[in-house]
């Protein structure tokens, strides 16, 4: 989440049906985090719903993760669609900014990705400004 909503205010709010704020997903189901649209195969498509406008700078990284899609290499099954708009287990990450970059900081996953200096630099960047956010009255 601190990639995806990079900023306090796109962090979205629980409790709102329509906050994709678990690990899920579905096909033509806006509730969840990866949605397949129905329609004309031509047209199908993945909607990552979790991304805000400001984490949308990923999408540069498309040729990268093809190459590093821990999913597929590991042939992660994603478990079952969600159907309904049930609420799932949220992800913690989703609850508040300082949480969602202590777990960057810690994902070897994204300092694998991403390189460790990259993940340092975003991590006390993000922190100052999350510290700035906080302290606001």
């Amino acid at each position: 989440m601190a990639v995806f909503a990079p900023n306090a205010n796109p962090i979205p709010f629980p409790g709102d049906e329509l906050c994709p704020i678990a690990r899920t997903w579905g096909v033509n189901n806006r509730s969840v985090a990866l949605r397949i649209p129905t329609g004309a195969p031509e047209t199908r498509h993945l909607e990552h719903r979790v991304a805000g406008a400001d984490g949308q700078s990923l999408s540069g990284h498309r040729s990268r993760a093809r190459r590093h899609a821990q999913g597929i290499v590991e042939k992660l099954d994603p478990g079952p669609a969600t159907v309904a708009m049930a609420t799932p287990r949220r992800t913690p990450s989703c609850q508040r900014l300082a949480t969602a970059l202590r777990l960057l900081r810690d994902s070897t996953f994204l300092q694998d990705y991403f390189g460790k200096r990259f993940v340092e630099i975003f991590h006390a960047i993000k922190s100052a400004e999350c510290r700035r956010f906080n302290a606001q009255v």
